[in-house]
């Protein structure tokens, strides 16, 4: 789970950053996962705690460790990209605004696409489905052998 926490910061930190950065996401991946369970969506893949809160997390932390080796020209930097370990705690705050916004067209986008499923499609399958089984209904067999 900490691949996603490494993919933003990878070529901008040290190897003990790295490994914190690690150890870091999959605490945050276990709390993230259980609280999205019991209080606002149901995720049974854990994807909007993997991805989501660990890519935001890994995102935030390229502002916190980037050591300042590289980066010098990259997206219109001025010298290497340095996080908040090596004084300069305003790429912190760009890394805040660019979770913030990601979050807010992904939130939108998502919300749009959802509405529209719901108007159209809908998410429900049919009762008498589920009563049989959306394997059998569907798919035309049994995903189990009865016992």
């Amino acid at each position: 789970m900490s691949a996603e926490a490494i993919t933003a910061p990878c070529a901008f930190v040290d190897s003990w950053a790295a490994v914190l950065i690690g150890l870091l996401a999959g605490v945050l991946m276990q709390y993230s996962t259980e609280l999205m369970d019991r209080r606002w969506i149901d995720d049974p893949v854990g994807a909007v705690s993997v991805h989501g809160v660990c890519g935001a997390f890994g995102v935030l932390a390229l502002g916190v460790f980037a050591n300042g080796r590289y980066g010098t020209g990259w997206n219109s930097v001025d010298g290497p990209v340095k996080g908040l370990f090596s004084g300069d705690p305003a790429q912190l705050t760009v890394q805040f605004v660019g979770v913030v916004v990601c979050v807010g067209v992904v939130s939108a986008v998502s919300f749009a696409v959802f509405r529209s499923i719901q108007y159209f499609v809908g998410f429900r399958s049919l009762e008498q489905n589920e009563d049989v089984g959306l394997d059998k209904a569907e798919l035309g067999v049994e995903a189990y052998e009865k016992l």
